[in-house]
């Protein structure tokens, strides 16, 4: 099985990469679905700020690689030739993938300010409102090895431009993996 991971900081353009998957009728896999749902199990109220701390204190009990240890499970489940995973955060999480697949790694990349207007635009209930929480977020995630994660990528998506123009790049990407 061919596992293609996509990673990013919050409001590069990842959303993008899941729809580009689904539109060649690849199956996908958002890295926080496990998670969420671990959440939603224990009654916590998922936010921003819950999710991050959450998501956080299961790394520090039991290693930066349980989400994508969580993923791998669900990843089986689906019995597909190829599976997108979105929201790869780690460099443990990239060795976790590669130990269970075949695995390529797409990272989508945009300019800081960029990041946080397009995410203020989207509207999310658990995306920040305010800046400061926004880099907040940015913190924990490279504590977590983001850009480590973004600088082991095999392919590397530029987001400047308009939604369609990336959403075509790592459309091409992905049909050339799924070949």
């Amino acid at each position: 099985m061919l596992l293609v991971g996509v990673t990013g900081f919050r409001g590069s353009g990842k959303s993008l990469a899941a729809r580009a998957a689904s539109s060649l009728g690849i199956p996908v896999l958002e890295m926080r679905k496990p998670v969420v749902a671990l959440m939603r199990k224990k009654g916590i109220r998922v936010t921003n700020r819950s999710l991050r701390l959450f998501a956080d204190e299961i790394r520090k009990k039991n290693g930066k690689a349980v989400s994508a240890k969580l993923a791998v499970a669900e990843i089986l489940k689906m019995k597909k030739k190829i599976v997108l995973v979105n929201g790869v955060r780690s460099g443990e999480e990239i060795r976790e993938f590669k130990k269970n697949f075949d695995f390529k790694l797409i990272a989508v990349t945009a300019p800081l300010r960029l990041r946080f207007a397009r995410i203020l635009k989207r509207g999310r209930s658990d995306d920040p409102k305010k800046y400061a929480d926004f880099l907040w977020s940015e913190r924990i995630e490279q504590h977590w090895g983001l850009a480590k994660a973004v600088a082991l990528a095999d392919y590397v998506v530029q987001n400047r431009g308009t939604r369609a123009e990336c959403e075509e790049k790592i459309r091409g990407i992905l049909e050339r993996l799924a070949r």
